[in-house]
This record gives C-alpha cells, structure tokens and sequence, in this order.
C-alpha cells in the first residue's frame, strides 16, 4: 500500500514538474520574453499593504482552500482522474512563468515554486486516492469488503494524511513567497 503510493507520487511528481520544465523551454522558443516585470507583480494582494502577517496568512489560506482542495483535490475525489487535469494545467501557466522571471527574482520563486509545487501534487495523490476509493474499493483498500461509503470514508482518511504535508507545505511555501514579496517591496 504504501509503495503504491509513493508510485503515485513519484509519476505525479514526474508530470508536475517535467510539464513545467517542457512549457518553460517551448516558451523560450516561442515567446518573447516579458519586457515590464510589473506585470508579474500580485494584484490581489494590492490591498493589504505592509501588514506581512495579514499577506502570509492570505497567501496560505488562499493556497491551501481554492488551490489546493478546490481546483486540486476535489475533482479527483469526484472522479480520480480529474485531479491531474488541473495540476498539469497549474504546471503548464508556471513553466510560463517561470520563463518570464527576472533573474534576480528567480531564486526566492524557485523555492516557492518547489515547495507549493510539491503541496499540489501530495493534494491531487488526495484526490486521487480518495476518488479511486469509492469508484474501485479494491484497487486501493484490498482488505475492504464493505460498501463504497465505508471505502470513501477510509479514502478520506487518507487523504488526511496527504494534507498533513499539503499544510506543512503550503505554510513554507506561503512563508518563502511573503518574505520574497517583502525583500522586493523595498
């Protein structure tokens, strides 16, 4: 069981970040890059000024409820392949953006790109391993004998323990990307 999953997370991880590597070198090749770094600055976060700890808790629950479990997790619960659908496409608009980073911005997003980057795939093998649980019992729970909701529920479970590393993640990562926004706030 577990080695199943670190399958999972292992191809996860391969598709996450390979997609983001093949879209950032297609975009070398076909688009030019982004003269006004402005344009990469966060809009959303205009409105709360200077209060750093009202940004960084913004950017972790923002991350963790609507890009985590909504756009990630979710779908995957309802139907497991849906999970990976939203990853690759998150994947494809970073390698986008990572192209278009200055390089002296590049290494405080590279590190918020790997830690929220992680956060995402341990959040779709979530999804993933929750929807399979109820389509398919026996692919994931071999020992459950019992209805889809006992199943689900016991997916559930799992995909608690997914989101242990979903939070830790995502709480680095929202941690790395304030104090990056801070150094270049001035």
């Amino acid at each position: 069981m577990v080695s199943e999953r670190l399958k999972l997370l292992a191809l996860l991880n391969v598709l996450f970040f390979g997609c983001i590597l093949v879209s950032g070198f297609v975009a070398s090749i076909f688009v030019s890059p982004i003269v006004n770094p402005q344009i990469l600055e966060p809009v959303l976060l205009n409105g709360l000024g200077d209060n750093w700890l009202l940004v960084f808790l913004w950017i972790f629950a923002f991350n963790l409820s609507v890009g985590a479990f909504m756009v990630v997790t979710l779908p995957g619960m309802a139907l497991f392949p849906l999970s990976v659908v939203p990853l690759l496409f998150r994947a494809f608009l970073w390698g986008l953006i990572v192209y278009a980073i200055p390089v002296e911005s590049f290494l405080s997003a590279f590190v918020v790109l790997l830690l929220e980057g992680e956060a995402y795939v341990f959040a779709a093998a979530g999804g993933i391993t929750t929807g399979v649980s109820w389509v398919k019992p026996r692919w994931i729970h071999v020992d459950v004998a019992d209805s889809r909701r006992r199943a689900f529920t016991t997916g559930l479970h799992n995909c608690l323990k997914f989101y242990v590393f979903v939070v830790l993640l995502l709480f680095l990562g929202a941690l790395a990307e304030t104090i990056g926004i801070a150094l270049t706030a001035g």
